[in-house]
């Protein structure tokens, strides 16, 4: 995921990733299991 909003972006590291943001896509993507396994190691993250 981290590598998807690096590439969506125009720029060197001008992205901003907000938790709950992230969590979505994620989920998205991986499913609900995935996103509950990933969600505790978001704790640092904006939300």
């Amino acid at each position: 995921m981290l590598a998807t909003y690096v590439i969506e972006t125009i720029g060197t590291q001008e992205y901003e990733i907000a938790r709950g943001g992230f969590l979505q896509r994620f989920t998205d993507a991986y499913g609900p299991a995935a996103a509950a396994e990933v969600a505790p190691h978001l704790s640092g993250v904006r939300a």
